[in-house]
């Protein structure tokens, strides 16, 4: 016999009768599939609502074996279809399982069933107890699957959990009852899942066990589901005794635990489903389920007088769900009132509108539209299917639809609004001017109608009207100054009326802190009482949003460069501003675009312009045309420092245009901590690194924008660049305070070092090899930075009594030197630059300069820009001896 059991197709089958049972075959299917079930017998009693069109092609799949079984006068056709599989099914299976459409099988100590069984090997039958769930509270039927939908159920010890239902090999079993099966030899096993013995002859016993194994019974599954249960009636009974009790819900409506254990085959139930509807075909369900819906509203309609619920009823039970924001079960609430009555226009409006709720658009207007079939002339059937439209931006149909309504009812003002709405979005402003002047002429108080008037009026350039408009709103409803203060506050920008715009600001911040984060910038050289209001509320929670000016006191004058000209060069012949004018800017939802060889570009939440720099042409007026073109946006929410600058991959520029610009934040108080991303040029040289790890900043929180040019953030704050990218005394004041104390104390040091450019691109020096021979004899030491470190060459410069070297980035060091330093700098002719000049000023040190002529052998170098530098000795000689080196 064991070699038989082997030889069959199946380890173990289910056999179960059904009628109507559409909307719940293909999950029943699907779970049983993921659990490990090979093969169905299915008899079929005579289904009517798309079940047995489903069975067919499941059938035709080779997933089941499909059995038509009519019902015959004088015979139970539920024990019959059991005495049936015992033929039918006897030569393909080893074990088959006698259930019903609404339990399912449930493994909770093994992932596949015949796991479960492989412990069975001596058993003949094992009875599996049931265990019964609820409705879990639910009134209709909701969108999921059984499994999904129910997980509330009996106690462990309620009675009707005694009940079991039975797995029986095939080869040893007479016959089946409903529950529990008779054996062809006496000496069978028939026991629970954990190996006890049945002793009862009946389907029921005291003995429940769920934990190796449970039968889930969904029998009354929601109210609804349970009325068509319930009209369906039952198979196995004669006319008289065919429809179960009303009470019986109540008596099975049993919610008192959780049982989601069901859940662990959840995922790979959906896959069986999936892969079932791919395997048969299945594109006739939606035909199946329309027929299910039609075979619903006869039912309800052939027993009404069984029926208590009404559609009246249950589209008042809609309406209370949707009040209480449970717009899933009215939904199914306004879904059952139309299968009690299809032709009640209100069900379709109510469910359209539910439907919306759930961001379901396209659903809602059908429900919309059939609405309308059933009576047209209904104002608000015409407006809803036009917010409808009007989501999905389908604006000439929502303009439509709004045209209809005020067809209907001219009187109402919201409809003139509405429709005002969808013009100005499409941009029919003129138009959408009358809507709102008749929207606020039915109803003068109006203050949203004001608003959009103002908004109109705005995009026409008229001004003067906008802000009475907006004044009006405002007037009307005080709160929307809050949500719209900034549609007022840039007329009276616009209009010039700056002192009025920033006393909008001040009363919204006055009013909610909270909106600090939401502030625009004021673009004004006197931010006023704007500025104090912020400054006074400042706080750690709510950032500052605005326009900050720090000066910066710098010397009253610089002292002329020694040289050996008799006219100093028109480039030294300078003097110091008072004040050195900086600017931090903080944007909320900022934008930042960066081009090093074309613009920057800083905008905010609207794309509005607020600073820009253009290093060519075409000049940049507007970014919002370009944005779709530019590069993927980095989007980051957090508040980000942009530090990049063109060139910022110079040692001079990142050290003059980035390092020291973290000084601004020092002066507003902002901690280095609170900033999520700090954006650079790039990341990639060690002097880059270190820098930045010395200040603190790990690579973490860098962003090159040589890899993300264009980035917007929650916050985005940047520092304003030197002017014509000439430091202040604040830029060397910051980086001697940053750095020199890092410098080790060291016994021996160079006292006086030549900077050599061999391996520089540009501006080297030809005769470098004369020169530093000739240098040599006065104790000079020539040094390449390249090859040190960052700190390394910040202790290099702040030993060094005397310096000399052509006008290239290692100059930047000089704001290490010791103040009376002396500073040789040398330059070509066709490129004489006064930055290291003025740093040598702000520093207190001897700055001379000697102009040398240019040598313009090399043809890889551009003409008349950055060439190299042929140095005349005598001339240096001279010059050594006037800063007394020599």
């Amino acid at each position: 016999m064991e070699n038989n059991q082997q030889e069959k197709k199946y380890k173990v089958c289910i056999c179960a009768i059904i009628k109507d049972e559409f909307p719940y075959l293909l999950e029943w299917i699907a779970y049983h599939r993921a659990i490990g079930i090979d093969y169905f017998f299915i008899y079929d009693n005579e289904s009517s609502d798309g079940s047995t069109e489903l069975l067919i092609s499941l059938a035709k799949a080779g997933v089941i074996e499909y059995i038509q079984w009519p019902s015959k006068v004088n015979r139970n056709n539920q024990i019959a279809a059991y005495q049936d599989v015992l033929l039918r099914a006897r030569e393909k299976t080893e074990w088959i399982a006698v259930i019903d459409g609404d339990e399912f099988i449930v493994p909770r100590k093994h992932k596949h069933i015949h796991q479960f069984l492989l412990e069975h090997k001596n058993s003949s039958a094992i009875a599996i107890n049931w265990k019964l769930f609820g409705s879990s509270q639910h009134q209709y039927k909701l969108n999921g699957l059984v499994m999904e939908r129910f997980t509330r159920c009996a106690v462990k010890d309620s009675f009707v959990n005694g009940f079991f239902k039975t797995i029986a090999k095939i080869d040893l079993t007479q016959s089946f009852s409903i529950n529990n099966c008779n054996f062809k030899d006496k000496n069978y096993k028939y026991v629970y899942p954990d190996g006890s013995i049945v002793k009862t002859k009946g389907g029921r016993d005291d003995y429940i066990d769920h934990n190796i194994i449970q039968i889930n019974h969904y029998f009354c599954k929601s109210r609804e589901e349970w009325i068509f249960k319930r009209l369906r009636g039952m198979a196995d009974k004669p006319p008289d005794k065919k429809y179960r009790p009303d009470n019986n819900f109540d008596a099975h409506d049993q919610n008192e635990e959780e049982d989601r254990s069901i859940l662990n085959f959840l995922e790979s139930t959906k896959q069986e489903m999936e892969s079932l509807i791919l395997l048969t075909g299945l594109k006739s369900i939606n035909s199946q389920i329309e027929k299910r819906n039609k075979y619903e509203s006869a039912l309800l309609k052939s027993h009404h007088q069984m029926v208590s619920v009404t559609s009246t009823k249950a589209i008042k039970n809609g309406n209370r769900l949707a009040n209480m924001e449970n717009f899933s079960e009215a939904i199914a609430a306004y879904q059952f009132a139309l299968k009690l009555n299809q032709s009640s226009p209100w069900s379709y409006y109510y469910l359209g509108n539910a439907l919306v709720k759930l961001s379901k658009f396209e659903q809602a207007i059908e429900a919309y539209k059939s609405a309308l079939k059933i009576n047209p002339n209904v104002a608000w059937f015409n407006h809803d299917l036009g917010l409808a439209y009007n989501q999905l931006l389908l604006i000439d149909e929502a303009i439509s639809c709004y045209q209809r309504t005020i067809a209907i009812n001219p009187d109402f003002y919201k409809f003139h609004y509405d429709l005002g709405l969808v013009l100005y979005q499409k941009g029919n402003v003129e138009e959408a001017l009358i809507y709102f002047k008749k929207a606020v002429e039915l109803y003068p108080e109006f203050a949203s109608g004001y608003k959009q008037l103002g908004d109109c009026f705005y995009k026409k350039e008229q001004l003067s009207a906008a802000i009475k408009s907006y004044q009006t709103a405002f007037q009307l409803k005080p709160n929307l100054l809050v949500k719209y203060y900034s549609s007022l506050a840039k007329a009276l920008r616009k209009q010039g009326l700056l002192e009025e715009a920033i006393a909008i600001y001040c009363k919204i911040i006055e009013q909610n802190p909270e909106e600090y984060p939401n502030v625009p910038v004021v673009l004004s050289n006197n931010l006023g009482k704007f500025l104090e209001s912020l400054q006074n509320l400042q706080n750690e929670k709510y950032p500052i949003n605005y326009i900050q000016q720090i000066n910066f006191p710098n010397p009253n004058y610089f002292k002329p460069p020694f040289t050996l000209e008799q006219n100093i060069h028109q480039n030294f012949c300078i003097n110091p501003p008072s004040y050195a004018k900086n600017v931090m800017i903080l944007v909320p939802k900022g934008r930042i675009w960066f081009n090093e060889s074309w613009a920057f570009v800083l905008s905010d939440a609207n794309d509005d312009i607020l600073a820009k720099n253009c290093f060519r042409k075409p000049e940049i007026t507007d970014i919002k045309p370009m944005i779709e073109h530019l590069p993927s946006v980095l989007d980051i929410d957090g508040r980000v420092v942009f530090l990049s600058s063109r060139w910022g991959y110079n040692y001079c520029h990142w050290m003059f245009d980035i390092i020291s610009r973290l000084e601004l934040l020092n002066q507003s108080r902002i901690k280095l901590d609170s900033i999520d991303k700090f954006v650079v040029n790039s990341y990639q040289k060690q002097f880059q690194k270190e820098s930045l790890n010395i200040i603190g900043i790990s690579q973490e929180r860098v962003i090159e924008s040589e890899v993300y040019c264009h980035i917007k953030a929650r916050q985005i704050i940047y520092t304003s660049m030197p002017n014509q990218g000439i430091p202040g005394k604040w830029h060397c004041d910051f980086l001697r305070k940053k750095f020199l104390s890092l410098v080790p104390d060291k016994n021996i040091s160079l006292e006086r070092i030549y900077i050599s450019r061999e391996d520089s691109a540009v501006r080297r020096v030809v005769n470098e090899t004369e020169l530093i021979d000739f240098i040599s004899k006065y104790g000079f030491i020539s040094v390449t930075l390249s090859s040190m470190s960052f700190l390394e060459q910040v202790a290099l410069f702040a030993n060094a009594r005397v310096i000399i070297a052509p006008h290239g980035a290692g100059f930047t060091n000089t704001v290490f030197c010791q103040p009376e330093t002396k500073i040789i700098e040398i330059f070509g002719r066709d490129a004489i630059r006064n930055c290291y000049y003025v740093v040598a000023s702000y520093c207190n040190l001897e700055y001379y300069y000697l102009i040398c002529q240019s040598d313009n052998q090399r043809k890889d170098l551009p003409p008349k820009r950055d060439l190299d530098i042929n140095v005349d000795m005598n001339l240096l000689f001279k010059l050594m001896q006037k800063a007394k080196i020599s």
